[in-house]
């Protein structure tokens, strides 16, 4: 097991570019038909499989600029 920090940006960066579930992919009727589709489930026996794998999802990452120096 490697711990890491789920916080970091380095690590919220990287999961960007994973290729997983989210929880967008439920809210969207189309993606989860596709999705559904895809596994060979109606929406609704795919929502009961893998939903739960979004319980946990970070909040999106948001960049923001750093403040202006005080001077």
């Amino acid at each position: 097991i490697r711990l890491v920090d789920v916080h970091s940006s380095r690590y919220l960066i990287a999961r960007r570019y994973m290729i997983r579930l989210s929880r967008s992919d439920f809210e969207d009727p189309d993606e989860l038909a596709s999705l559904a589709r895809v596994a060979g489930l109606s929406p609704d026996a795919f929502r009961a499989q893998f939903e739960y794998v979004t319980a946990n999802e970070p909040e999106p990452l948001r960049l923001e600029p750093p403040p202006p120096p005080h001077g």
